[in-house]
């Protein structure tokens, strides 16, 4: 019996432990058979008990094998979004998934219509630079990145092509997605959440055109008070944080809205912090709203 006609003809209950069991020596063209019948897999709950490790098992392959396993994987990223799956274990099989790319960085994945657009800017093979670039962009940590993290980015920056790929990412912004799974939109997935909030930071340390009202919007419609749209507390903090730090008076402006409207009250922290930080400006400190 195929590998494919093992998933298929498996009862639910027993298919992680029956596949776990028979995938150890598949090859490159039965992994992708089954990639490939995938990605119009209607996918449940716990069917990731059994994903994960085939896409481990994935990671063995190399050269043109890596090559076809990838091809007939790519779908997948997107097809598990908005299943029933743990979102912490979607989040870490959609990047497990998108690092079988043979060439450049594995973030963003395209599983959202922002990360889509972020690799059509990329290309196919991206230069070793532009790889660099994204590759330090997901390393942000922290609400408030480190000197050294922002000096790296800079440098990073330098090239023109650099500077117009973080220029394709603040644009992409203005993308929502949505799925079936959950009602409503939102803006990245949170596979991309880091490397979107990387961008977003790369956006403001350069100064570019446009950058307050795109960064004001994905805070507006991540915060949690925009109707029939996802809250993503953790990228608008990062957005919030990205505007605290330019110098711009429109940004003020934008924080000052955000302070008003805002009703989560960590986010309400962080917009404070933010106003905080500029140089002669300390706003009252943010509370819990009522009414």
């Amino acid at each position: 019996m195929s590998p494919l006609e093992q998933i298929l003809t498996a009862p639910r209950p027993s298919r992680p432990a029956r596949l776990f069991d028979a995938h150890a020596d598949w090859d490159a063209r039965q992994v992708a058979e089954v990639f490939g019948a995938l990605s119009g897999w209607e996918f449940r709950w716990r069917d990731e008990s059994w994903l994960g490790p085939l896409v481990e098992h994935a990671h063995g392959f190399t050269g043109e094998d890596r090559e076809a396993v990838w091809r007939a994987a790519r779908p997948l990223v997107e097809a598990i979004e908005g299943t029933g799956f743990d979102a912490v274990e979607c989040r870490r099989l959609q990047r497990r998934l998108a690092e079988l790319r043979p060439a450049g960085p594995g973030l963003p994945v395209e599983a959202d219509e922002w990360g889509k657009a972020v690799r059509r800017a990329l290309g196919p093979t991206p230069p070793p630079h532009l790889t660099a670039l994204v590759e330090q962009l997901c390393g942000l940590s922290g609400p408030r990145p480190q000197q050294r993290w922002r000096t790296g980015v800079l440098r990073l920056c330098e090239r023109e092509d650099a500077r117009a790929l973080v220029a394709a990412a603040l644009a992409a912004f203005a993308h929502d997605t949505s799925h079936a799974f959950r009602p409503g939109s939102f803006v990245v997935c949170e596979a991309n959440v880091d490397v979107a909030k990387g961008f977003a930071w790369a956006a403001a340390l350069l100064g570019l055109p446009g950058v307050v009202p795109a960064l004001a919007s994905v805070a507006a419609r991540t915060s949690g008070q925009a109707r029939g749209r996802w809250q993503q507390e953790r990228l608008c903090g990062g957005v919030i944080n990205a505007l605290g730090a330019l110098d711009d008076p429109a940004a003020i402006d934008a924080l000052t809205v955000m302070r008003r409207e805002i009703r989560a009250l960590a986010l309400l922290k962080q917009v404070a912090a933010a106003l905080a930080g500029r140089q002669g400006h300390t706003p009252p400190p943010a509370g819990p709203r009522h009414g």
